[in-house]
């Protein structure tokens, strides 16, 4: 299978955003997929913790996310280069980012916040709170946009002129 994808602008723009710096346009292009895959993972545990009203596989997700802060790959990260991308003939990802690891760091506090109000047995917070989840997960699933990071890059990345 041929792996080398073409992106367009915006994409890659987004993508460094996220912190994967020095690649070329191609090799971008063979990553994008496998760096939304742990989102789209991540994504969908929360969905269906959402849906099923389980406090369990919200839990789930938020140690996913908890351990998604410590370096060098994101805990579905692994999955994806030992396992999936053999099967879709992808190259192995890089490291995740301190951007990405930031981005863990805050669902991991949304997670434990809507955790908190779930074994509370307030839905309601659990569900304005993964609404917000969802929808930056969402994002950078599917437009590669990571608020996240533009957060982390405002606060540390310091820009010169």
């Amino acid at each position: 299978m041929n792996s080398a994808k073409s992106i367009g602008a915006t994409s890659i723009k987004r993508l460094v955003e996220q912190g994967f710096y020095g690649f070329s346009d191609v090799e971008l292009g063979n990553h994008r997929f496998g760096i939304r895959f742990a989102y789209f993972i991540c994504m969908s545990v929360v969905m269906t913790g959402l849906f099923l009203k389980n406090q369990q596989i919200l839990l789930l997700a938020n140690i996913i996310a908890l351990l998604g802060i410590l370096p060098p790959y994101h805990p579905i990260d692994y999955l994806y280069n030992y396992a999936f991308r053999h099967l879709i003939g992808r190259p192995k990802l890089p490291h995740r980012s301190n951007q990405g690891r930031f981005a863990c760091s805050m669902a991991t506090v949304m997670l434990a916040t809507m955790n908190y109000y779930a074994y509370q047995g307030n839905f309601t917070v659990v569900y304005i709170v993964g609404s917000g989840l969802l929808t930056s997960a969402f994002l950078v699933t599917f437009l590669d946009l990571c608020i996240p990071s533009k957060i982390y890059n405002a606060l540390f990345i310091r820009r010169s002129g």
